[in-house]
């Protein structure tokens, strides 16, 4: 998996590529963490690439959302697709989530 990561506007954009499953979800996570670690305000994670999430992609964002709120810090979703929309919806975790359609949008409200 590819994750690229990019300051906007004091929000960081992570956008992880590819499949997010037992193989490849401790990179995503550990990137995650050590964001919240160096103290990011905002994070954005951009799933627009992301064509196929398992349980444990789940388990990491209610993670670092649970982190987040911690730290005081905030965490959206952007950029869904409909298998990752299905997958939150059918778990009931859709609703625990900040969720935009664009990393533009999530950016811009993190940033108001």
């Amino acid at each position: 998996m590819e994750i690229l990561c990019q300051s906007r506007s004091f929000v960081t954009v992570v956008a992880p590529r590819g499949r997010i499953d037992a193989a490849t979800s401790p990179e995503l996570e550990n990137r995650l963490l050590a964001l919240i670690q160096r103290g990011e305000a905002d994070i954005v994670l951009d799933l627009a690439a992301v064509d196929y999430m398992a349980s444990r992609g789940l388990r990491i964002l209610l993670l670092v959302t649970r982190k987040c709120q911690q730290s005081e810090a905030r965490f959206a979703l952007a950029g869904i697709n409909d298998f990752v929309r299905d997958l939150l919806t059918i778990t009931g975790f859709l609703p625990h989530f900040e969720v935009f359609d664009t990393v533009d949008a999530a950016v811009a409200a993190m940033a108001a």
